[in-house]
């Protein structure tokens, strides 16, 4: 499975490595218990096969574009005081 070997680039204790892993792990597993798209969309529980097949494609891109920034690693500046406030402005 392509995903898992782009999340294998990520560390091991990368929070969003373990979840994923585990997800498309579950959901793999029961690719391979049916032949019978209805049983395994009932299964996955997520909609239509080619709904969670444009999830998969999804998520493959974020993995990979977390692998390219490394969005595991420190900043590289302190944020903004004011990032998780809205609305966005200065007070008390």
């Amino acid at each position: 499975v392509r995903i898992l070997r782009v999340l294998e680039l990520m560390p091991k204790d990368y929070p969003y490595r373990q979840t994923t892993e585990q997800i498309v792990k579950e959901r793999f597993a029961h690719v391979n218990s049916t032949d019978d798209i209805q049983i395994l969309e009932e299964k996955i529980g997520m909609g239509q096969i080619e709904e969670v097949i444009e999830q998969a494609l999804n998520e493959l891109e974020a993995a990979r574009t977390l692998v390219h920034y490394k969005a595991w690693e420190p900043l590289v500046e302190a944020p903004d005081e004011y990032q998780w406030r809205w609305p966005i402005a200065p007070g008390p």
